[in-house]
């Protein structure tokens, strides 16, 4: 073992925290054959017995019974301000940043609940040859351009006062990408069959 490892053990040692010299075989033969543990064993020796002698001679002195209530005092209306502190803030802000939600949401308009002028009372019309949807699928609604051609070639009977062009219609996606059901866009001229 290096002087390292043998270090912690000298410290107990010499503390009398641990059994004596005599019962360390290895410890004593290191000691004997190593100077700079020996010098550091004297050292914490030495150091122990200046602490013992200290702790002596500064007994506890008796403490005048005012001085401790006066001081005990002291502690508790210090931390009886500090506790009454700590929380009016936080709490305060809170409760302000709740009115401040609470005027904001009563003061703005209520929101369009239909942007794109969806709502309509127009069912949408199947496109033929797509397969239907699963029960759990997921769709979208969106509002495109369509060619009337593209309608036509799906199957749909569109009337309208030009066969060219496109119409604006709101088309139902599926999550697999294809176009289920098709309705056109209320102000259109165009009519689906």
């Amino acid at each position: 073992m290096n002087c390292d490892n043998y270090r912690p053990l000298l410290i107990e040692v010499s503390r009398a925290m641990s059994p004596p010299l005599h019962e360390e075989p290895q410890l004593a033969m290191h000691l004997e054959s190593c100077a700079g543990c020996r010098e550091f064993f004297d050292s914490q020796v030495a150091l122990t017995s200046a602490c013992r002698a200290l702790a002596e001679t500064n007994a506890p002195a008796a403490v005048p019974p005012f001085l401790e209530t006066r001081l005990l005092a002291q502690f508790d209306s210090m931390s009886r301000r500090r506790a009454d502190r700590w929380w009016s803030r936080p709490v305060f802000a809170g409760f302000a940043a709740c009115l401040m939600i609470a005027i904001v949401i009563a003061r703005s308009p209520a929101p369009s609940l239909d942007p794109l002028n969806l709502v309509d009372d127009r069912p949408f019309i199947e496109i033929p040859y797509v397969p239907p949807l699963a029960p759990y699928e997921r769709t979208e609604i969106k509002r495109m351009d369509v060619p009337i051609a593209t309608l036509m070639a799906a199957g749909l009977k569109v009337r309208t006062g030009e066969p060219v062009g496109a119409v604006a219609a709101d088309v139902i996606v599926g999550q697999d990408g294809l176009f289920h059901a098709v309705r056109i866009a209320p102000g259109t001229n165009a009519i689906l069959d």
